[in-house]
């Protein structure tokens, strides 16, 4: 990976990370949609958090290595970006939370656009790590 590209990354990450930050910020003021996002964070409230960090790292390095790895490789160029993002979209909505999709049609964006500019992985892998990982920690002390 190069410079740039670690730039990039980490760039991208911490920029849609303040993005979904401020926003759930925003979100304790919707009733509606706080129910939801509480409902997501209650999932890392809960057991260990060394083991809940662990398992989105884990998770974060195994959807990129699917998505923007294997999957990218077999789709048309041209298409990629968009066919991955969708994707991850609508495997993610099926956990039945709004603001998760719209969670992965972003970092999915993002990194699509990561892998197209650099043409590596790692740089999607950073990003997504900086991402779930600053969601983890920093959004329920936000919420």
């Amino acid at each position: 990976m190069t410079p740039r590209g670690l730039c990039y990354a980490v760039l991208g990450g911490l920029g849609l990370a303040v993005l979904f930050v401020a926003g759930g910020f925003m979100v304790r003021f919707l009733p509606t949609l706080a129910g939801s996002v509480h409902e997501l964070l209650d999932h890392a409230r809960v057991g260990s958090l060394v083991v809940t960090a662990l398992t989105t790292t884990v998770n974060g390095v195994a959807e990129e290595t699917y998505y923007r790895g294997a999957l990218w490789r077999v789709l048309p160029r041209g298409r990629r970006i968009l066919v991955t993002t969708v994707a991850y979209t609508l495997v993610t909505s099926l956990a039945g939370i709004l603001l998760l999709a719209l969670a992965a049609a972003a970092l999915g964006a993002l990194v699509g656009w990561l892998r197209e500019r650099t043409r590596s992985l790692l740089p999607c892998v950073v990003a997504h790590l900086i991402w779930s990982l600053t969601m983890l920690f920093v959004l329920p002390s936000v919420v």
